[in-house]
């Protein structure tokens, strides 16, 4: 049943979104948009009380029917509706509507000693009572789900502030150490200058070395001849030396012979 219900509920969409609210649809006389829906509500609500008896043949085999006339009434919108055969077909329509109706009433009325509306208002009775427990159900379930969307704003909110105290923080560290940053980067910068000046007075002096090597070099050069000469002035001085002690001695016998 709850199959066929769901489907009438399409047909009975179908017909609210489609047709227009003229009283004599297709030209039909009496034949009105509303009409058509409070027939096919009046057969909703007698699925009700059929699904005690939803074993039963004649159940069966209403349902079976209603699901054929079911079809009639999906193939005119389906196919026909919007053509120039929705005239023709429109009565095809209006005869599955009435149809889903007839097979219903008359199946109930054959296996049920029930007033048939009496049964079908205890139905909806009982459906709204059903309806009403799973609405407040849900109701219990929603007001649950709000304490503990409540609990949990409440620890989200906390959770909240212990971190905008704690970025506070972190902001005024992230200021001071920005600060510090800021004077390493001027001292750094001044390191750079002096380092740039060292550079500079370093090549000056490689520069200075390189121009001077060439002076030492000849220098050194002076020096070793300075020192070839100083040699050969030396062997000169111990042979004149010996020499002029020979002469001395020479001289001193001299003066003995003379004397």
């Amino acid at each position: 049943m709850k199959s066929l219900r769901l489907r009438i509920s399409h047909l009975k969409n179908k017909i609210s979104e489609n047709f227009v609210d003229d009283n004599d649809l297709y030209g039909y006389l009496g034949i009105n948009k509303i009409g058509i829906i409070e027939s096919l509500n009046e057969s909703y609500d007698l699925l009700a009380p059929l699904e005690e008896f939803n074993d039963k043949f004649e159940t069966v085999f209403a349902k079976r029917e209603v699901a054929k006339y079911i079809d009639v009434i999906n193939l005119f919108f389906d196919k026909y509706f919007g053509s120039r055969k929705a005239d023709d077909k429109f009565n095809d329509l209006l005869n599955a509507v009435a149809g889903i109706r007839y097979i219903l009433r008359d199946t109930y009325i054959s296996i049920s000693n029930k007033p048939i509306r009496i049964d079908s208002e205890l139905a909806k009775a009982k459906e709204a009572l059903i309806d009403s427990s799973t609405t407040l159900e849900e109701i219990d379930k929603v007001k649950l789900e709000i304490d503990e969307i409540k609990t949990n704003s409440a620890e989200f909110i906390s959770e909240l502030e212990t971190k905008h105290d704690t970025a506070i923080k972190n902001e005024e560290r992230i200021i001071e150490f920005t600060e510090k940053v800021d004077e390493i980067d001027e001292e750094l910068s001044g390191t750079n200058e002096k380092i740039n000046i060292w550079k500079a007075e370093i090549q000056t002096l490689k520069e200075d070395i390189s121009s001077k090597q060439t002076d030492i070099a000849s220098l050194k050069s002076q020096v070793e001849t300075l020192l070839e000469q100083n040699s050969e002035l030396q062997e000169n001085i111990e042979t004149n030396t010996s020499d002029l002690t020979e002469q001395v001695s020479l001289n001193e016998k001299h003066q003995k012979q003379i004397q």
